[in-house]
């Protein structure tokens, strides 16, 4: 008889539940070092997928293009190429914006990651994430591209039930956000212009779900007013006693007779 060892439970729970335990791709930069852990995929779900800084407090934004719209800090407001799940680079997912591996760094240096900046409605630059220095001033790192992508932000779905004693009234709000592509913007960054796509985005979800909650108040029946205790007793007028006289009766007087003498 063979008995199961704790020092064997680990290896049998992998074998046994295989799909439980399958993490999540790995994040590589443009340069394919290892991403920090901050960084995951934008699609967990894809074979390859772009990489975005989500992971933290201020999360980043992943874009249709695989760039990303950070949040964070000083960095927000800025887009940034930061890389993806293929190691190589060389997969059509990953963000091409700007020069990384499959094109040979296009003759210049690496970067782990690139800064896109916007210098004018069409024309793009990269610089290395680490340099503050406005590229739009530099001739080669200048890119053209009709946009650079539209955010991606997930649809907001606002769900409000109202129960009442005779039925219950449930309303569902889907609110489907979808950013304009960035096309204008001025040299130092795009804030402006990603900012206002992203603020009417999330604006429309949470004017639906006021419109959902407004809807059920004017639905909700108005409270029935308790009925009035009536405390003491009612007022009565007290009437004069009319005075009766019972009827006396009359005297009867005999007659008186002559006596003849």
């Amino acid at each position: 008889m063979h008995f199961l060892t704790l020092l064997s439970l680990p290896a049998a729970l992998v074998l046994l539940f295989p799909a439980q335990i399958s993490a999540t791709p790995a994040c590589y930069m443009v340069d394919g070092s290892v991403a920090p852990p901050s960084f995951v995929p934008c699609d967990t779900s894809a074979a390859v997928s772009a990489c975005c800084a989500s992971n933290q407090t201020n999360p980043d934004i992943c874009m249709s293009s695989g760039l990303c719209y950070s949040t964070n800090g000083d960095h927000a407001g800025f887009i940034y190429a930061n890389g993806c799940t293929d190691k190589t680079g060389e997969s059509s997912i990953c963000p091409h914006i700007c020069p990384n591996q499959a094109n040979n760094w296009e003759g210049g240096s690496a970067a782990r990651s690139w800064n896109v900046l916007q210098c004018s409605p069409g024309a793009f630059c990269c610089r290395p994430s680490t340099n503050m220095t406005n590229c739009c001033d530099n001739s080669t790192a200048l890119i053209t591209a009709t946009s650079v992508g539209a955010l991606l932000i997930a649809t907001a779905t606002a769900t409000i039930s109202s129960s009442t004693g005779a039925a219950a009234a449930v309303m569902t709000v889907t609110a489907t956000a979808t950013a304009e592509p960035i096309t204008q913007a001025v040299c130092k960054d795009n804030t402006a212009v990603v900012g206002g796509a992203l603020g009417a985005a999330l604006g429309a979800a949470l004017l639906a779900s006021l419109g959902a909650i407004a809807w059920l108040c004017l639905r909700r029946p108005k409270p029935v007013s308790p009925p009035q205790t009536v405390t003491g007793y009612p007022e009565y007028t007290q009437a004069e006693a009319k005075t009766f006289q019972h009827p006396q009766e009359l005297e009867v007087r005999k007659p008186v007779y002559e006596v003849q003498g």
